[in-house]
C-alpha cells in the first residue's frame, strides 16, 4: 500500500525521500535496481553467494553515498560504477580475478521460433555465454552494458571511467574477440 505512493515518484524525488531518512523509499530504490546490481556482481565474480554478498554491500555503499550523487548521470549508471568498483576491490583482496560470466536472463527468447530455430538459438546463446567467460572482464562488461543492458556509449563512459574513444575501441575489439572465440572454440557460426 505504501509502496504505491512511492512508485509514482521520479528518481530525484525518491532520492530526496531516502536522504530525508525514509526507509520505504530506500526499499523501492533497492527493488528497482537489485537485479541489475546482482547481475553485474555475478558477472564479475561467477559465484552466486558472493554476488549476493557483494550486492548487499553495494546497497550499503549506495545508502552511505547517496548524498554525493549529483544527478549528472542516471542513478543506474552511478550504481553500475559503485558496483564495478566495489567488486574489483573485494575481488582484488580475495585474489579472485576471474572472467565475467553471463546470465541467460539477459538474452530474450523469441516465442515465435520453431523448434529447430529455438535449438539453434539456444546453442548460439550458450556459445555467447561461454565465450564471454573467455574475454577479459572489462571487455565482457563493456559488451554486456552496451548490447544486453542497452546502455549508451556516454553511460558506459560514466560507469567505467574510460574515455568515449576508449569505450568505442574496447567495444570494437571485444566484439571481434568474441566472434573469434565463438567461431573457433565453440564452432558456432554467427550471422
Amino acid at each position: 500500500m505504501l509502496f504505491n505512493i512511492f512508485d509514482a515518484l521520479n528518481e530525484q524525488e525518491l532520492i530526496a525521500k531516502v536522504l530525508a531518512g525514509n526507509s520505504h523509499a530506500f526499499a523501492i530504490l533497492v527493488n528497482q535496481h537489485k537485479n541489475m546490481v546482482y547481475s553485474l556482481a555475478l558477472q564479475m565474480c561467477k559465484d552466486p553467494m558472493l554476488a549476493e554478498e557483494l550486492a548487499q554491500d553495494v546497497f550499503v555503499k549506495v545508502y552511505e553515498k547517496l548524498g554525493e550523487f549529483k544527478g549528472q548521470s542516471k542513478l543506474s549508471s552511478w550504481m553500475y560504477r559503485i558496483t564495478i568498483n566495489w567488486c574489483y576491490t573485494k575481488l582484488r583482496t580475495k585474489r579472485k580475478y576471474e572472467e565475467v560470466s553471463f546470465g541467460d536472463n539477459h538474452l530474450p527468447a523469441d516465442d515465435e521460433l520453431n523448434a529447430l530455430q529455438q535449438l539453434e538459438h539456444n546453442e548460439r546463446v550458450e556459445s555467447i555465454r561461454q565465450a564471454l567467460n573467455d574475454l577479459e572482464s572489462m571487455d565482457a562488461i563493456v559488451l554486456t552494458l552496451f548490447h544486453f543492458e542497452e546502455q549508451s556509449i556516454e553511460e558506459i563512459v560514466d560507469v567505467t571511467g574510460f574515455s568515449k574513444a576508449n569505450v568505442k575501441v574496447k567495444l570494437h575489439r571485444a566484439r571481434k574477440k568474441l566472434r573469434e572465440i565463438i567461431e573457433t572454440k565453440y564452432k558456432t557460426v554467427l550471422p
